[in-house]
């Protein structure tokens, strides 16, 4: 299944309390970069690693367990206590990144890119049914759990700059709600608008020893009340000359 987005995949980074494990300050607002629909695959379809990410060992291909927000309709300067009526539902997602080129530069964009990259699915749950705070989300890799977190809340914005050097490394610093408000501030987010909200602790890049995605693996992003997406993944074999 190949999803058709109406509006660009955009994605939050920094975003959630873990990043104390990356050593990074946390923010006082949403850090934002775009993906452009390219990047999007379904459910079952290959995680495809590009030549310009291998060899992997080298650029570390990761997974990132998402929830994801879908606008059902066009957003513009959304008020916080407004923003959940212009949410069709929520999804979850894979946004697969890759850690040498991400981390060469301040601007994410070009990590975050790649064709066929990023898992979306399986289904849209609708934002009346559950609560987008208070959700598990979970990666396993070839059976084996990386990431296990949730959705929840727990630190104020005004809080976040005071809390780089605490050990509470599970949850998201904006909620749903707070985000497509920000996003939308002075910017239309076009319904089918798909909004990749950030990931708990567990990445690869700060295992010991690293952990990165490669061919033959499979891996399983799971987000409460949403289901399980799961995705086989391949490295892209060399150029053939032309004859």
């Amino acid at each position: 299944m190949r999803y058709v987005m109406l509006g660009l995949p955009t994605g939050l980074g920094l975003q959630l309390v873990r990043q104390a494990e990356a050593k990074m300050p946390l923010p006082d607002r949403p850090n934002l970069f775009y993906k452009p629909t390219s990047v999007i695959i379904g459910p079952n379809e290959p995680i495809v690693i590009p030549r310009v990410a291998q060899p992997v060992e080298e650029v570390v291909p990761d997974y990132e367990v998402e929830l994801v927000v879908v606008i059902g309709k066009d957003a513009k300067d959304v008020p916080v206590e407004k923003a959940i009526d212009y949410v069709l539902g929520f999804t979850a997602g894979n946004d697969v990144s890759f850690r040498k080129h991400q981390l060469a530069v301040t601007q994410w964009g070009f990590s975050k890119s790649f064709d066929d990259t990023t898992p979306l699915g399986p289904c849209i749950v609708s934002a009346s049914a559950i609560d987008s705070t208070k959700l598990g989300v979970k990666t396993v890799l070839n059976g084996r759990v990386r990431q296990d977190g949730t959705t929840s809340c727990v630190i104020p914005a005004t809080e976040v700059a005071q809390t780089a050097d605490i050990v509470v490394n599970r949850n998201l610093v904006f909620d749903a709600s707070k985000l497509v408000s920000y996003l939308s501030q002075g910017t239309t987010l076009k319904a089918g608008t798909v909004i990749y909200t950030g990931t708990p602790k567990g990445v690869g890049a700060f295992a010991n020893p690293k952990v990165f995605l490669k061919d033959g693996d499979q891996v399983r992003v799971w987000v409460e009340h949403i289901g399980t997406l799961a995705n086989p993944v391949v490295e892209e074999g060399p150029l053939k000359a032309k004859l």
